[in-house]
């Protein structure tokens, strides 16, 4: 097997990192981390490894010989933490600088202004720019225990375009902050999330669950509008395209060592679209069969059979229709029963490489239907008799001929018994937002966003393949020159645009992601 060199850093509080070399030994800068919970040795004539585990990840390291082995697993050994005792750390500062707090004027609202950091391993501590200025910090305005952390996150909104920082504590306190720069703020976050924010211990009272969510699929399909028994689709389009999610959300079962998965499928207008989507039942839904139609980029049907409605979507590519459809066929019903194993959205596979980034999310995008193929609709042709039908088109082929150019239009009046049809597509075509993550890369072939490095809350995937593609932006965006581009094998699949802290980072990646 290949092996990878890298330079790793054994902390007091019992945290391993590595970094890509000696040089960039900084924090920040690291590729990735474990806490050192249980720690095996092994050696072979030819081979001396150590075996690291945790909660969430698993390394195997190797040394160039046995000496050097005894050596490293002794000081791990040292830093797993105890049942019984806790070893004490250090409390030395781990960044200092500028960052900007709001502060509500009666005149002016919401203004933010200049404080001055000290975060040390136990604490945060904020000042004022006087007392930064006049050298006198001994007294804090803000002191926030890293007891008292429970995240740091990226900002979004205006806040994120600012360097946003959301600081949330264990009693769900927001402490809203901006940094200098780029930079500064990925730097902060990193120490944050690493250093500051408790991990959870291995030795727990008891066994724990965590409720988990996981987006199994998610892209456009066209759906078709709901009609009125007798009614043909008088406004609007019979097709409409959404944004479709599927998820799965993992909770604790009523039975002792059981886990209950039920899936939800929820569509909105857009990506980013932040108000409530529309859900449809899937535990009421008694089959999922597929089908073909007429209409060019619905040809391929998705249908869903619920008592209340029969929902059909379709798609233009054959593949993205079977995949939807075999992946509903299996989460339609009642919600699983399960055996609890480990609460953790990686399953069996495993972390082959892991960091902090930005990621932005570049949504596959399906043609649209034009009105010309709307108006051959099979689905629209079934809906009225041929008779009507013609009267309709001709009427208005004619109308559009017979109007005088300079008599003043008036609008026709709505039927009255014409359904409320929905909503046409807005065309939403602004660039999506890169938000911060844990990206994982792993051993299945997928490459995962993560709410943190718990990986507990999957917040997106990408399924590779064999011939992904990763490679620098061709034009580099503003404020974001680290960025790469993955593309997946299929060409129905989204594209994600990554962002490290460094180039070097990001030429890592892309070897590790054609290997």
């Amino acid at each position: 097997e290949d092996v990878e060199h890298y330079w790793f850093v054994l902390f007091s509080n019992g945290i391993l990192m590595y970094f890509s070399g000696p040089d960039r030994a900084v924090l920040g800068q690291a590729l990735g981390f474990v806490p050192v919970e249980h720690c095996t040795e092994s050696s072979q004539p030819n081979m001396h490894t150590i075996l690291i585990r945790c909660s969430f990840a698993s390394w195997l390291l190797a040394t160039k010989n046995k000496e050097s082995m005894l050596q490293w697993a002794a000081s791990l050994k040292c830093a797993q933490p105890s049942q019984h005792t806790e070893k004490q750390v250090v409390d030395s500062v781990l960044a200092q600088g500028w960052l900007d707090l709001p502060k509500e004027d009666d005149e002016e609202g919401e203004k933010w202004v200049r404080h001055w950091f000290v975060l040390k391993t136990s604490v945060l501590n904020i000042f004022s720019e006087a007392q930064k200025n006049d050298k006198t910090l001994d007294q804090p305005i803000v002191a926030l225990s890293s007891s008292d952390m429970a995240s740091a996150l990226r900002a979004q909104g205006v806040d994120f375009y600012k360097w946003g920082i959301i600081l949330e504590t264990t009693d769900g306190t927001l402490l809203r902050m901006r940094a200098v720069g780029q930079s500064e703020m990925r730097q902060l976050l990193s120490t944050l999330n690493v250093n500051c924010i408790p991990v959870k211990s291995a030795f727990n009272e008891g066994p724990s669950f965590e409720a988990t969510t996981s987006v199994l699929k998610s892209g456009w399909l066209f759906k078709k509008s709901e009609k009125v028994a007798g009614i043909a689709y008088s406004r609007g389009k019979a097709w409409q395209r959404r944004w479709f999610v599927l998820e799965v959300c993992t909770e604790l079962g009523a039975e002792e060592g059981t886990v209950v998965k039920t899936a939800k499928l929820t569509y909105y207008h857009s990506p980013k679209e932040s108000k409530e989507g529309v859900r449809i039942p899937l535990k009421e839904a008694m089959g999922v069969k597929g089908g073909l139609g007429k209409t060019k980029g619905t040809e391929h049907r998705v249908t869903l059979n619920t008592p209340n409605r029969e929902w059909e979507l379709g798609s233009g590519e054959e593949a993205t229709a079977k995949e939807w459809a075999d992946l509903l066929s299996e989460w339609v019903g009642l919600p699983k029963v399960e055996r609890m194993t480990r609460p953790s959205q990686a399953g069996d596979a495993s972390v082959v490489k892991s960091q902090w980034m930005e990621v932005r999310i570049d949504v596959y995008k399906p043609d649209e239907i034009s009105d010309e193929e709307l108006s051959r609709s099979n689905t629209l042709q079934k809906s009225t008799s041929s008779l009507s039908r013609t009267f309709t088109l001709s009427r208005r082929k004619k109308e559009a001929k017979q109007e005088p150019p300079d008599s003043p239009t008036t609008p026709s009046e709505p039927s009255e018994t014409a359904p409320a049809a929905e909503d046409d597509d807005d065309d939403d075509d602004d660039e999506a937002a890169f938000t911060w993550v844990y990206m994982a890369l792993m051993s299945d072939g997928t490459l995962r966003q993560y709410e943190n490095e718990s990986m507990t809350t999957e917040l997106g995937r990408l399924q590779l393949g064999y011939l992904v593609q990763a490679a620098m932006l061709e034009e580099p965006i503003a404020d974001f020159e680290n960025a790469f581009r993955v593309t997946p094998e299929k060409a129905t699949s989204d594209s994600w645009v990554c962002c490290p802290d460094s180039s070097q980072d990001s030429m890592d990646w892309i070897s590790v992601l054609k290997a």
